[in-house]
C-alpha cells in the first residue's frame, strides 16, 4: 500500500527464501530503485549489499529457456498463470493465476524458477497440448511447443437402410456413419441401387463437426 525500499527488500528476502526467485528478483530490483528515487537514504549500505548480492546468487540459480510456440496465435499458461513481460522477454510465475495470452510469435526468451513445471498451450481448432518439464538451477535450454489440429467429424446418415456413403475417394460404410477428416473440402456421396445418389461438396474445419442427412428418392421404373 505504501511503497518503500525497506518492505520490497524483505518481501524479496521473503521470496527468495521460499524459492521464487523470479519474484525474488523483481522485489530486490524494486527496493534498490525505490532506494535510489528516495535519494540513497532509505536503506543502509549494508541492506544494499545485501540486495546486490541476492541479485548476483539470484541470477546464477535462474532457469532459462528459448521458447518456440507453433501456431502463432496459441495461448499459454506455465503452472496456470500467465506470462509476464520481463525486460525484452517474459518471465513465468509473476502474473495471477488466469487464463493465457496469445504467445509472442516466433521464439522467445523465458526465465523461471528451478524444478519442474507445466506449459499448458491452447488454439481452438487445435488439440491441447500439456508439457512437463523439469528445469536445474542455472539451466539453458530450447523449448518447442507446438499444436495439433484437431480433425473435423463429418456424421452421415441416411433414410434409407444400407446405403453406403463415400468421402472424398473413400468408401467408408454403410450410413449412418462418423467420418474423421483433417480440415478441408471433400465430395459427399451416398448411394444404393435402385435410389438416385445423394451428392453434395462440404468443407469443414478444425475441430468442427458437420451433419448431413441424405435423401435418396427411388429410381423411376421405365416404362417399355
Amino acid at each position: 500500500l505504501v511503497p518503500n525500499a525497506t518492505t520490497s527488500l524483505n518481501v524479496g528476502v521473503c521470496e527468495r527464501a521460499l524459492g521464487h526467485y523470479v519474484r525474488a528478483k523483481r522485489a530486490l530490483g524494486r527496493a534498490l530503485e525505490e532506494h535510489r528515487a528516495a535519494g540513497g537514504s532509505v536503506l543502509s549500505e549494508s541492506s544494499v549489499a545485501d540486495a546486490q548480492g541476492y541479485l548476483k546468487e539470484i541470477d546464477g540459480l535462474l532457469a532459462r529457456a528459448k521458447v518456440t510456440v507453433k501456431p502463432d496465435g496459441a495461448a499459454i499458461v506455465v503452472d496456470g498463470r500467465p506470462l509476464a513481460a520481463d525486460g525484452g522477454g517474459y518471465a513465468a510465475g509473476v502474473e495471477a493465476p488466469g487464463a493465457g495470452a496469445p504467445a509472442p510469435a516466433g521464439s522467445f526468451d523465458l526465465v523461471l524458477d528451478p524444478g519442474n513445471h507445466v506449459f499448458v498451450l491452447t488454439r481452438k481448432g487445435f488439440s491441447d497440448a500439456v508439457v512437463n518439464r523439469t528445469f536445474a538451477p542455472g539451466a539453458t535450454l530450447d523449448l518447442a511447443l507446438e499444436l495439433d489440429k484437431l480433425p473435423a467429424t463429418i456424421k452421415v446418415s441416411a433414410e434409407v437402410e444400407g446405403a453406403i456413403v463415400r468421402v472424398g475417394n473413400s468408401d467408408v460404410g454403410p450410413a449412418p456413419v462418423d467420418v474423421l477428416r483433417p480440415a478441408g473440402t471433400y465430395p459427399v456421396t451416398v448411394s444404393k441401387e435402385g435410389f438416385v445418389t445423394y451428392e453434395t461438396t462440404l468443407t469443414v474445419k478444425a475441430g468442427e463437426e458437420a451433419k448431413i442427412d441424405a435423401t435418396l428418392p427411388k429410381k423411376k421404373l421405365a416404362v417399355e
